[in-house]
């Protein structure tokens, strides 16, 4: 039981990592474009699609990425905060 406990906590420090390269590529790719997609974010990262479109499922439910009909993708106020928290107020992640 001990050794599960473990290792479910590590999978969420994982998820919450990957979470964050999701957010950070969702922003940086945003900067050079008006629109995002999945793909693009699958081809800037070297991930498949499958693995890509699952993650941002789980960023839009937990409501830090939004997407529009055309499903191009947008970071969210909660997905920006969490780009802040994770980077400090640096001026790179400001945007204007």
């Amino acid at each position: 039981m001990e050794i599960r406990r473990k290792c479910v906590c590590r999978m969420e420090i994982i998820m919450h990592e990957s979470g964050e390269m999701y957010l950070e590529t969702i922003y940086v790719l945003s900067q050079n474009s008006q629109s995002v997609r999945s793909l693009d974010v699958a081809e800037h990262m070297g991930f498949s699609k499958p693995s890509v479109s699952r993650a941002i499922g789980l960023l839009k439910k937990e409501g830090y990425v939004i997407s529009d009909s055309d499903g191009y993708l947008k970071l969210t106020q909660s997905g920006t905060a969490s780009l802040y928290r994770l980077c400090g107020e640096s001026s790179q992640w400001k945007e204007g």
